[in-house]
């Protein structure tokens, strides 16, 4: 028996019993235990995707005043930036040297 089974034994509920809202939230939590492996790709997508969000964060709403929140979505935005940044630097490198090397020795595709 998982733990959210459990939990709603414990809660003396069923699934059937949960609102809409409550089976939202169940299925996600129960996707995220299921788990699975990392995949590079979703992760670089899920980074570009966030990243995207907060720079709309950022240029839509009035941080005027507010700067807790605009310190807070810049950091988030930094560290999703170096993130990103680390994961596709050994592609960027590939790429780099692969034309250097096209350039120097005169090859073309």
């Amino acid at each position: 028996m998982n733990i959210l089974s459990e939990i709603l034994r414990k809660k003396n509920k069923n699934f059937e019993e949960l609102s809409v809202e409550e089976r939202a939230i169940f299925n996600r939590w129960e996707s995220v235990l299921a788990g699975g492996k990392i995949d590079i790709e979703k992760l670089k997508e899920f980074l570009k995707t966030e990243n995207e969000r907060l720079i709309e964060s950022l240029l839509g709403h009035d941080l005027l005043g507010n700067d807790k929140l605009d310190i807070f979505i810049k950091a988030q935005l930094r560290y999703g930036r170096l993130i990103l940044g680390m994961i596709e630097s050994p592609e960027t490198s590939a790429k780099f040297l692969e034309n250097h090397l096209k350039r120097i020795y005169h090859i073309n595709e």
